[in-house]
C-alpha cells in the first residue's frame, strides 16, 4: 500500500512539474509574441498601431519625461516616430507572473535614422513592461516603463 501511494504522489508531482513548465512555455510564447507584435508596428511607422499593442487604459512611463496615458496619449507621443526609420529588439532577460499580469524584464536595442536629415544612431535601453490580458482575453501592454540611456 506505501508502495503504491508513494507511486502516485511521484506521478503526481512529476505531473505538476512539467504542467508548470508548460505553462510557463505558452507564457513565454505570449509575451514574446506581444514583443514581437509591438516591434512589428513601430517599425510599421503607424502610431496607432503602436497604441493597438497596448491595453486601454495603459501608461507609459518614460524616465525623465511626462507619463502617457490612454490609446490617445499614446498615439500622440509616438507621432514622432513616423517620421524615422526605427527598429527595436527586445530580449526577454526575465518574466514574473503575478496572477493575471506578467513582468516582463527587457533589454531593448535599436537604431534609429533619420530619412530629412540622414541623423541616425544606436541605442540600448533597459524596459520594463507590465502585461495584462484585455476584454476579449489577449496580453497587451498595460505599463512601460524604460530608461533614456539610449540618447
Amino acid at each position: 500500500m506505501k508502495t503504491k501511494l508513494l507511486t502516485l504522489l511521484t506521478f503526481f508531482s512529476l505531473l505538476s512539474i512539467t504542467l508548470t513548465h508548460a505553462q510557463e512555455s505558452t507564457l513565454g510564447k505570449d509575451v514574446r509574441e506581444v514583443l514581437n507584435q509591438y516591434g512589428s508596428a513601430v517599425s510599421s511607422k503607424s502610431s496607432s498601431k503602436m497604441a493597438d499593442c497596448f491595453h486601454d487604459d495603459a501608461m507609459i512611463l518614460p524616465e525623465g519625461k511626462p507619463i502617457v496615458k490612454g490609446r490617445e496619449e499614446i498615439i500622440e507621443s509616438f507621432k514622432w516616430l513616423e517620421s524615422l526609420d526605427f527598429a527595436e529588439q527586445f530580449i526577454i532577460e526575465e518574466v514574473i507572473t503575478a496572477g493575471e499580469y506578467s513582468i516582463v524584464r527587457t533589454r531593448n536595442i535599436g537604431s534609429w535614422k533619420d530619412p530629412k536629415t540622414a541623423e541616425s544612431g544606436n541605442f540600448e535601453v533597459k524596459g520594463l513592461l507590465v502585461l495584462k490580458p484585455d476584454q476579449n482575453g489577449g496580453l497587451k501592454i498595460y505599463r512601460y516603463m524604460f530608461n533614456n540611456n539610449g540618447e
